[in-house]
């Protein structure tokens, strides 16, 4: 009886699409479960859709997505139906309907050959819409993402971020962190995000150096990545310098070579505003860490000139900071003492704060 109920609501839904849509519809999917011969059903499906693609009636197809990623679990045979599935987004190609292909988003996860789904998939964003071309990216990180093998999750997902499309580009990029620090080959890995980090769309850029200022500490040659992170503090781009300048900032103990380190952030004092504030913020920490720090006195004395006041601040904190660990306490004492004789109410004001803590 269920079949019998099967065959007329297709008819149904064929014939009175107009009219008895949304009751037709429900009644395929209440229908479809019930259905003794589940295989035959998929089929009889999967003609109507092929014969309303062939004589151009894609009015129908605006509620097969719903149709299809509900009886798709259920058909016996999974692999034909993919099958199946994918020649009906084939058919006609870039004509056929675009709810067609959103099928095939719909039901991707149910798919038993993921393999065999990514790239049917990939095959088809290349000749579709932007929405499906988004979902159909999205879809693909997710799993990808969840694969347990992560060298070959982190080789699929570095392959989608080299397509021409903005789309997939940086959704793919926004997906590199959760699988970064899972690959084994972290050099090959390294090598693949410092080629992202030089992406000429900045979306992948910002994302890829946000993923290389994470995990600075497991970084193969630390060195040329610090390079890295400070020619991006003076990017064009105001937000890659505040990635980029945070990075520093954060992983300021990682740093190969910490006196380098230190001249880093003194140079970024002469940038601009937000990376000036991030620059001056760790002075603090940052000075207990450098070898010569007479020289580190040196360069913060200096600063105590700065027309930032929020500089001279930082600077204050630092030096009052670096007094307690310099050797030659004496020599230091004197050198703020001569500062009281500057002629800039900027100096004689900072050294007098940083005085009435040291004394």
């Amino acid at each position: 009886m269920d079949d019998e109920n099967w065959k007329r609501s297709l008819e149904a839904f064929e014939i009175g699409y107009f009219e008895y849509a949304p009751s037709a519809r429900r009644n395929l999917i209440e229908l479809f479960p019930q259905v003794h011969d589940k295989q035959e059903a998929w089929e009889d499906l999967v003609a109507l859709i092929a014969k309303m693609v062939i004589n151009g009636d894609y009015r129908v197809t605006s509620c097969m997505p719903l149709i299809l990623s509900l009886a798709f679990p259920l058909v016996p045979n999974q692999e034909k139906a993919w099958l199946d599935i994918t020649r009906l987004v084939d058919f006609k190609s870039i004509e056929s309907d675009p709810n067609i292909k959103n099928s095939v988003l719909s039901i991707f996860s149910n798919s038993q050959n993921k393999e065999q789904a990514w790239t049917d998939l990939l095959r088809f964003s290349n000749n579709t819409n932007k929405n499906n071309l988004r979902t159909a990216t999205n879809i693909l990180c997710s799993n990808i993402v969840r694969r347990e093998d992560k060298q070959k999750a982190w080789k699929a997902l570095i392959q989608l971020t080299k397509y021409e499309e903005t789309e997939v580009k940086t959704i793919s990029a926004s997906n590199i962190n959760y699988i970064f620090p899972y690959v084994c080959d972290i050099h090959k890995a390294w090598e693949d995000l410092i080629e992202l980090i030089n992406d000429k769309d900045i979306q992948v850029k910002k994302v890829a150096l946000s993923t290389v200022v994470s995990n600075f500490s497991s970084a193969p040659e630390k060195q040329l990545i610090w390079e890295y992170l400070s020619k991006f503090a003076f990017d064009k781009d105001s937000q890659v310098r505040i990635i980029a300048s945070n990075g520093l900032v954060k992983n300021f103990s990682f740093a190969p070579d910490k006196q380098e380190a230190w001249e880093s952030l003194i140079k970024f004092i002469n940038g601009d505003f937000q990376v000036r504030k991030i620059a001056t913020g760790a002075l603090k920490s940052a000075i207990p860490m450098v070898n010569n720090k007479e020289k580190a006195w040196g360069d913060l004395l200096r600063l105590t000139a700065h027309k930032d006041i929020d500089v001279r601040k930082n600077v204050a904190d630092a030096l009052v900071s670096a007094f307690c660990l310099v050797s030659d306490k004496q020599k230091i004492s004197n050198s703020l003492h001569d500062c009281l004789k500057s002629k800039d109410r900027n100096i004689r004001e900072t050294v007098i704060s940083i005085l009435s803590f040291i004394y």
